[in-house]
């Protein structure tokens, strides 16, 4: 168990060559795949999959993140073989969650909408032009 600010996480198992792994391993490669659970604060469940590759003498790491929690878990090595310790990565950040969601509405007839506007524009300003010249008609006639 291993316990972060906002809940904990529960190391479920250790998996080598799983059959449903989804990640990209290369052929020749041995995969490492931990089944951790992270339970927050206030009672949500996710399911993460970090791992290792290895590869002869080289690893390479498959880091796995939980967006909402703002988490992202990495299993950096196996510790010490014999006694089963392994040694896991937590990198707890608010700059994951921050997100800002648009949503955008495209309307097909909005050139129809805008030839409205000019044509209302364009008619209130002819009104405006003939007010104004039916009042100067009217002062002409009373002098």
């Amino acid at each position: 168990t291993i316990f972060y600010s906002n809940g904990l996480m529960i190391l479920n198992k250790v998996d080598v060559n799983p059959k449903d792994n989804a990640r990209q391993i290369n052929a020749g490669e041995t995969a490492m795949m931990l089944d951790i659970s992270v339970i927050s604060k206030d009672g949500r469940r996710y399911g993460v999959r970090p791992g290792i590759a290895i590869s002869g003498h080289d690893m390479r790491d498959l880091p796995d993140s939980v967006v909402s929690q703002g988490l992202v878990i990495r299993f950096n090595k196996i510790a010490d073989e014999k006694l089963g310790k392994l040694q896991i990565g937590v990198k707890e950040s608010n700059d994951i969650s921050d997100l800002l969601t648009l949503k955008v509405y495209q309307f097909p007839w909005i050139n129809i909408l805008w030839i409205g506007v000019i044509v209302m524009v364009v008619g209130m300003i002819l009104s405006v032009i003939n007010r104004v010249g039916q009042g100067r008609k009217k002062n002409l006639t009373v002098v």
